[in-house]
């Protein structure tokens, strides 16, 4: 984290309508990152930062999370973003 991504911050603001999560993306592509991605994705709860909303944290919502990160693990572009396993 220190040594990539802990500056990404200083990327965002603007009109550019990057969010964090944009700039994370392009560091890990520009460094060819591995093993970066959750082998099952977490479950995130309470109010976001950018929109101060609350999560959706429903049942229905958790089970298309898993089923999104299973199909994209399958595509091999993306097999080395995600963590043995």
């Amino acid at each position: 984290y220190l040594k990539y991504l802990s500056d990404a911050h200083l990327n965002l603001g603007g009109t550019s309508g990057m969010s964090i999560e944009d700039t994370f993306r392009d560091v890990v592509l520009l460094n060819k990152m591995k093993g970066v991605i959750f082998n099952h994705p977490p479950i995130i709860g309470g109010v976001g930062g950018a929109t101060g909303k609350y999560y959706n944290t429903r049942y229905s919502k958790r089970i298309k999370e898993v089923l999104r990160s299973k199909l994209v693990k399958m595509n091999p572009s993306f097999k080395d973003l995600f963590n043995c396993g």
